[in-house]
């Protein structure tokens, strides 16, 4: 977390923030934090997410799907949610996977 605000405050001039979701061991409140922080203090930049963790991008503009190295799908993500896509089909998968998650566990939603 430390890190994420002492680079934004350190470069103030760029404009795209790129990161890979590689939060997988945290917890469900640390992860809402983070993902938090990542939209407030670089809301004015584009952010650039490898995302495992689907719901963490519900939000942004537009998601890239790739398929064997090739962009398969770039939409955003509630439309491709609406329609028979790969994006889809994975937020699917990721949702049937939270059925195994603790009784104190769950997809957390941004907001």
């Amino acid at each position: 977390m430390k890190l994420l605000v002492g680079m934004s405050t350190y470069f103030p001039i760029l404009s795209y923030v790129i990161y890979t979701d590689v939060r997988l061991s945290i917890d469900n409140e640390t992860d809402k934090l983070l993902q938090r922080t990542i939209r407030e203090e670089f809301r004015h930049h584009t952010i650039i997410s490898v995302a495992h963790r689907l719901h963490t991008i519900l939000d942004f503009d537009k998601v890239a799907v790739m398929d064997k190295g090739v962009v398969v799908e770039f939409e955003d993500p509630k439309v491709l949610l609406q329609k028979n896509s790969l994006f889809k089909d994975l937020y699917d998968s990721f949702r049937m996977k939270q059925d195994g998650l603790g009784a104190n566990e769950s997809i957390p939603v941004l907001g």
